[in-house]
């Protein structure tokens, strides 16, 4: 389903007669969240900018732009399948070569009509890090297409990032605050870290479809767990938070050695937030000679940091949900303390600061094939405070 305008039904564009269709009902008329191309003429550098004004403009609210509908009169006559694959690669590279910052669009299945033509819908979210600058210039759009955006008016947008990037880092550490496993663990603060899990959509979400089982999101990256407590498959009992569904891997109070096994997965209501509080950023590790510390679980971070990306990819899906995530993790407990391992822990450096915080952009698309490049970005400087930089991830999972 596409977003059109506001006065505009929300449209799915995804068979040659819906797109036929809404060009006749006036819905493709080119506007804020909408711009229609009969065809792509060939590369050149005055091209390509133009197509790069395009995207970056639909960057700001968002919209689709359309290739293979005529501008003025909405004839939908297709663009030949040859032209296909160079169309596809043209604005993939212009996207992330000649915007600044380079943007991410998602390129749908082609539209095939009976005549063997083809439409192609490019969806360009709404970018947390609008605007976006093309030869030279901010663009935005306004009813009649793309314009270049005032100065007054990139100061906003920037002071709105900033902002928005603030305040997601507020909620993000407000979490430790009103931590859900606090209840159910003996002689809580026991001085073991915690791992909290934030994710955000940066722009409105569709309606959920009726019949959409959030409680069933967390099984989504469950292969990741494997014979690991405490993560979220096992959130299995249902929790009780009034801003959204939760659900708990068990309600019994645990002694502190077990705080590890605890974890906590919500979903907000009001906007689809995503949270995740886990009890095992640090342990209780007891050395072969009998002396009792605590020691940083990095394998257990790693596995959450990976299943809890999986719930996003997978929300976003069933909603049709194009747009970018804000994601953050906050890990607590930190300082003086070494990374878990089944050789002696002075063999790693212990961690110099109390806190680990960090935060990235991501989206669906981005988590179909690249979810490991999302999890390893959030998690680049906890490795390096532990010593692994170099260390991949499944490196770390499977190492004692």
């Amino acid at each position: 389903m596409h977003y059109l305008g506001p006065n505009r039904p929300l449209t799915s564009l995804s068979t040659w007669d819906e797109i036929v269709t809404a060009a006749e009902g006036g819905l493709l008329e080119e506007n804020q969240w909408c711009e229609l191309k009969a065809m792509l003429p060939p590369s050149s550098k005055a091209t390509n900018l133009e197509l790069a004004r395009d995207l970056a403009s639909l960057s700001v609210f968002g919209g689709v732009l359309i290739i293979g509908v005529a501008d003025k009169t909405f004839d939908v006559a297709g663009v030949s399948t040859e032209d296909l694959e160079p169309i596809k690669s043209r604005v993939s590279q212009v996207a992330s070569i000649t915007i600044t910052p380079p943007l991410a669009p998602v390129i749908h299945d082609p539209i095939s009509s009976p005549e063997g033509k083809v439409v192609v819908v490019v969806s360009v979210p709404p970018s947390p890090v609008a605007p976006h600058m093309a030869d030279g210039f901010y663009w935005g759009r306004s009813s009649d297409g793309k314009r270049k955006l005032s100065d007054p008016e990139v100061r906003t947008l920037m002071s709105a990032r900033a902002s928005n990037d603030a305040d997601f880092l507020a909620r993000l550490t407000r979490m430790v605050d009103r931590d859900p496993l606090a209840d159910f663990t003996e002689e809580y603060p026991t001085g073991q870290g915690h791992m909290y899990f934030l994710a955000e959509p940066c722009a409105p979400m569709p309606p959920r479809p009726a019949d959409l089982d959030v409680g069933q999101l967390r099984y989504a990256g469950s292969q990741w767990g494997g014979d690991w407590s405490g993560t979220l498959a096992d959130c299995t009992s249902q929790a009780f938070d009034p801003e959204g569904q939760a659900f708990m891997s068990g309600r019994s109070v645990l002694p502190a050695r077990y705080e590890r096994n605890l974890c906590h997965f919500s979903v907000k209501d009001k906007d689809g937030s995503i949270e995740v509080v886990q009890g095992g950023a640090t342990f209780i590790y007891e050395s072969p000679d009998g002396e009792t510390s605590h020691a940083i679980l990095d394998r257990l971070v790693v596995i959450m940091t990976r299943q809890t990306f999986a719930p996003i990819r997978e929300f976003s899906t069933e909603i049709g949900y194009m747009g970018q995530w804000r994601v953050g993790i906050n890990l607590t407990n930190l300082k003086g303390k070494r990374r878990s391992t089944a050789q002696a822990l002075a063999n790693f450096p212990p961690f110099v600061s109390d806190t680990y915080t960090q935060t990235t952009l991501t989206s669906a698309h981005e988590l179909q094939d690249q979810l490991d490049e999302a999890t390893d970005r959030v998690l680049r400087g906890f490795k390096r405070g532990l010593g692994i930089e170099q260390w991949t991830l499944d490196n770390i999972v499977s190492r004692g």
